[in-house]
């Protein structure tokens, strides 16, 4: 038998029906009545839908099993591509994978993404050790003061400019999983 319900929380605990193991329960609405359900999730997959989520119930042996959940947030993928994302409770997309069609991969949130800021800091590094900096310390001359002065000048926007990348990388990336 096939159901639809509405998602209205969850937990991580042993199914009644099995011998070992934990799984991801839902509490959910089917109808009027409040019903326990097991999430089965994609293979390497581990998901906690919110609340209010819809989730697709099929019923085997009497065990009651979520098959697949649906969110409200509009598709966007392209074919042959796998987007993933966390989202708010009002539906807002917040942080993002997307695994594209041609084998690259694109990671971000609000803050940006994480390819333009590793470019930007790259960018960075590459003004430091590039034609610039060897100009400046050609044009300071020969001299230990104005060598020293040439690399306290071009040290500035470095420091600067890594600082700005380094920031706009943490908006994007945590280092906790």
């Amino acid at each position: 038998m096939t159901r639809v319900g509405i998602i209205k929380g969850s937990k991580i605990a042993r199914p009644k029906n099995a011998q070992s193991g934990q799984a991801r329960l839902l509490q959910v609405q089917i109808g009027s009545a409040l019903q326990t359900v097991q999430l089965v999730p994609g293979a390497g997959e581990d998901v906690n839908p919110q609340d209010d989520a819809v989730v697709v119930i099929l019923e085997i042996d009497g065990v009651k099993l979520g098959v697949a959940t649906f969110d409200g947030i509009t598709p966007t993928a392209n074919e042959g591509e796998r987007r993933i994302y966390a989202y708010d409770s009002t539906g807002n997309v917040l942080g993002r994978i997307k695994f594209k069609a041609n084998g690259k991969v694109f990671i971000g949130n609000a803050g940006g993404n994480l390819r333009t800021q590793l470019d930007n800091a790259l960018t960075a590094l590459n003004t430091f050790s590039g034609a610039a900096a060897q100009a400046a310390i050609t044009a300071g001359g020969s001299s230990s003061v104005a060598l020293a002065a040439a690399i306290v000048a071009l040290m500035a926007p470095l420091f600067t400019a890594v600082v700005n990348a380094q920031t706009a990388i943490d908006a994007v990336l945590d280092t906790s999983e």
